[in-house]
């Protein structure tokens, strides 16, 4: 066997003529060297000089005996020696025995090289006596007998039923079950550790084979990996906390894998827009870390936002290991939209005496809501405050509009800001205003969320109203002078005219001064011909020519202004006849002529 050997001898060829009483047995254990590690050695071997001790292993009348405590693989040297009454003979020549080899015996427990890894850990070993054979390899087998928290408890890593079992058992004095997993198979005394989980306690052993078999297993060595980041938070959602911030909210990870949460870590990004074409991979959001928390912190507000616009948010949870992975909302949450910036480039149109046309562009951010109207303000700069009409626009204007349909004519303090429009158009006419006034104009937009600031503010100055109508207009034909003869002298020639002179309009404050006079002939209705108006200069006087001749026409004058002012009033009317033309006037005195000269005849 390995461990024991049965030995025998023939009894001595002569007892020496006493009854052979008893055997004495004696072993001497070879050491390695002698036979080289040989399981299997035959016959005498001489051990030259050998003082190895001999040590007895039997005695007894029989002439064979089973020595057992031997060591597997060994060889031995047995010598007998025979006893009877007279004492004891001479010892037999060494015989050799050798014992089988056996499986190697456990090797110690393994330890650690370096520190262990979240996921890992080297262990090495020494290499155990073989027992008779040559080691030629390993078995690697662990066990994890549950994980650590971040306070130093062990939490079995059995599920919750068998964890009871597992408690029960050992207050009975009952170890619980480990799951043994082998983990290496190899030549080697020594490998690394890999799929460990972080933050658990292993249990790890080693068991030697050869030839013969494997080997019992070592005492287990326990390590504790390290621990590693913690896992996601859960539970994350988000929320419009105003125009400009969100509310992010979330539930402590599942486990912080062996480091106490130190806080967590909040991440935003704009929502990228969709993809250009149908197929296209969407933009990669722009991340960036925007708040940090304590661990005790569940909730936090991500500010400095734009309104009105789709976020995406992550958080992720911080330990001494690292950050979790993030765990990231399912959709975009978009912040409240907030009032629309101010109109842009306010711009005056089309001036008049008692009206300007003034337009904007849109603002350049609604802010997440559209522009549903716009408000003009008008506040006098100086002069007399006058209340402004809104033409045009989406429904009436409030106190402004309503002082414009009363005629109150102003009311408003030099400075105070009146309502001059409001409705959803770009451009307004602001109209009942005073003449030659100025005032300043702002423009605002609304949306859903509210007014936002005025615009930039422009100061728009009306025109001088139009001169007022010419007094005192006078008429007169203007003939050419004849000869005797019929002829024209030398004066004016040609068909006659009409001359015109006024007074010029009365100067008011307010109203442009005249720059040209309009006339307008028109014939009266007993009377045929066309009518006639023209511009006739400067002067308070005029000269009209190419009326018809014989037809009565009643005139009248007016100014118009300066500086695009326009026309002013008509003044009163006056009449005129113009004189037969000379052919007429001729056929007339031929008629006459001709019954004077028949009555002559006569006479």
């Amino acid at each position: 066997g390995a461990a024991a050997l049965p030995v025998q001898w023939p009894p001595p060829l002569h007892n020496g003529g006493a009854k052979i009483s008893a055997y004495k047995l004696e072993l001497v254990a070879l050491p390695p060297s002698t036979y080289a590690g040989s399981a299997a050695v035959t016959g005498a071997v001489e051990v030259a000089g050998t003082s190895l001790p001999a040590r007895l292993v039997y005695r007894g009348e029989e002439p064979h005996a089973h020595v057992d405590g031997l060591h597997p693989g060994g060889v031995y040297q047995f010598r007998v020696q025979a006893v009877n009454a007279q004492g004891l003979g001479a010892w037999s020549e060494w015989g050799v025995l050798g014992t089988s080899a056996d499986t190697p015996l456990p090797p110690p427990p393994p330890v650690l090289v370096g520190a262990p890894t979240p996921t890992s850990a080297g262990v090495q070993w020494a290499v155990p006596d073989g027992r008779g054979d040559t080691v030629t390899g390993y078995v690697v087998q662990v066990a994890c007998a549950g994980f650590v928290s971040s306070a130093g408890e062990l939490v079995p890593a059995e599920s919750s039923a068998a964890a009871e079992a597992g408690a029960a058992a050992a207050g009975a004095g009952v170890q619980p079950q480990l799951r043994w997993q082998q983990v290496y198979k190899g030549a080697v005394p020594g490998c690394e550790l890999q799929h460990l989980s972080a933050s658990s306690r292993y249990l790890v052993r080693v068991a030697a084979t050869n030839a013969v078999g494997a080997g019992t297993w070592s005492e287990p060595a326990t390590f504790t990996t390290a621990a590693a980041p913690p896992t996601e938070p859960a539970g994350v959602s988000a929320q419009a906390h105003g125009p400009r911030e969100l509310l992010v909210s979330w539930l402590p990870p599942l486990s912080d894998r062996g480091a106490a949460i130190t806080g967590y870590a909040v991440d935003c990004a704009a929502a990228p827009p969709a993809p250009s074409r149908p197929g296209a991979a969407a933009p990669a959001p722009a991340w960036s870390q925007v708040v940090s928390t304590s661990g005790a912190e569940y909730s936090a507000v991500v500010a400095c936002l734009a309104p009105g616009r789709p976020y995406l948010v992550r958080v992720r949870a911080l330990n001494a290991a690292g950050s979790s992975v993030s765990t990231v909302i399912a959709a975009p949450v978009h912040t409240d939209p907030a009032a629309p910036s101010a109109p842009l480039r306010l711009a005056c149109g089309q001036r008049t005496a008692t009206s300007v046309r003034v337009k904007w562009d849109s603002p350049s951010e609604d802010n997440g809501a559209p522009v549903t109207e716009y408000r003009v303000e008008r506040a006098a700069q100086e002069g007399p405050p006058a209340a402004a009409a809104v033409t045009g626009s989406r429904r009436s204007s409030g106190d402004g509009a309503g002082a414009a349909a009363s005629g109150s004519g102003g009311g408003a303090a030099v400075g105070a800001w009146v309502l001059a429009y409001e409705g959803p158009d770009t451009e307004a006419r602001l109209a009942d205003l005073a003449p030659a006034t100025s005032f300043m104009v702002r423009v605002s937009a609304r949306n859903l969320a509210g007014a936002g600031p005025c615009s930039a503010t422009l100061t728009v100055t009306t025109t001088n109203a139009p001169p007022g109508p010419p007094t005192g207009l006078e008429a007169w034909v203007d003939e050419p002078a004849q000869s005797e003869e019929g002829a024209p002298s030398g004066g004016r020639a040609g068909p006659p005219c009409v001359r015109l002179r006024w007074q010029p309009p009365v100067h008011v404050p307010g109203t442009a001064a005249a720059a040209t006079y309009e006339v307008h002939a028109q014939p009266v209705p007993a009377s045929s011909g066309k009518e006639l108006r023209t511009n006739v200069g400067k002067g308070p006087e005029a000269a009209v020519e190419k009326l018809l001749p014989g037809v009565r026409y009643e005139l009248r004058v007016r100014a118009v202004g300066a500086e695009g002012a326009g026309h002013g009033a008509w003044s009163d009317k006056t009449d005129v006849t113009l004189p037969a033309a000379a052919k007429q006037a001729a056929d007339a005195g031929a008629e006459g002529s001709a019954g004077g000269a028949a009555g002559a005849g006569e006479g």
